[in-house]
């Protein structure tokens, strides 16, 4: 198996780190130069890590393509570039259509959505793939949990999940913050929440994903879990991120639809 990387960014780090954790069989990585720091890091993880400076290279060479690009730079570099037929080609980019990438693959028909994130480093990476493929997901599966939407549609909503990382981050973030500031120990109090965290993740697949059933039973009548909901839900706060989460829809689709 010979994969190429088209980019070579943070994502393109995660997976590759992720499939050397994993040990997963592959005759070779070529990545490109693009991101010189990441590449040569990446290069020095194994001797079967190659780099190309040409992107039109990286593909003749590779039977699976791996499109790792802005969505900008994505859309003008695939102009340039010609597949074959024999080319298994995995778009990573959320506001490219799958129509729009077989067409600029043509003429490859093995084409495929994929929806990997960081945490594919360390093989924790829920990663969605459309359409469903057994040897995609195989792949995949090496790197964490692989979800398989319907349709199109469906595969965007999954998408706009992807633009939640950064808020749930930073809401622990602010716990942290207000742990230290009030003289925890800041290791002490990333332990902790990085804890509670794992613990409700847990409580919530042993409930069976019964998300209200897991908020109901947290809370005790007049409690301080009751009362933190409650002041946040008076102020709009999950109005307002289920207003974003349609705006972020509405992006991704439109950006789809316009090719």
């Amino acid at each position: 198996m010979k994969l190429g990387f088209l980019g070579t960014g943070k994502i393109t780090s995660s997976i590759i780190e992720g499939l050397l954790k994993s040990k997963t069989k592959f005759n070779q990585i070529i990545i490109s130069k693009r991101n010189v720091k990441n590449s040569r890091y990446l290069k020095n993880k194994s001797q079967k890590i190659k780099i190309y400076e040409n992107n039109q290279d990286i593909v003749n060479n590779s039977k699976w393509v791996f499109i790792c690009l802005t969505p900008k730079v994505a859309k003008n570099e695939l102009q340039k570039l010609k597949f074959k037929k024999k080319h298994i080609v995995i778009s990573l980019v959320s506001t490219i259509s799958l129509k729009d990438i077989k067409k600029s693959c043509n003429p490859s028909k093995n084409i495929f959505k994929a929806g990997p994130l960081p945490f594919a480093s360390s093989c924790n990476s829920p990663t969605i793939i459309y359409p469903k493929n057994k040897n995609i997901n195989n792949f995949f599966k090496k790197l964490g949990l692989v979800v398989n939407p319907k349709n199109e549609i469906q595969n965007d909503h999954f998408w706009v999940m992807t633009a939640t990382m950064a808020t749930y981050a930073n809401f622990l973030a602010e716990l942290h913050k207000y742990l230290v500031k009030n003289k925890v120990n800041k290791i002490n109090a990333g332990e902790y929440l990085y804890e509670l965290s794992a613990g409700l993740n847990e409580l919530i697949k042993y409930e069976k994903y019964n998300f209200k059933k897991v908020v109901s039973d947290l809370q005790t009548k007049k409690g301080i879990n009751q009362q933190l909901l409650n002041a946040l839900s008076k102020k709009n706060i999950y109005k307002q991120l289920n207003l974003q989460l349609k705006k972020i829809y509405k992006r991704i689709k439109k950006a789809n639809d316009q090719g």
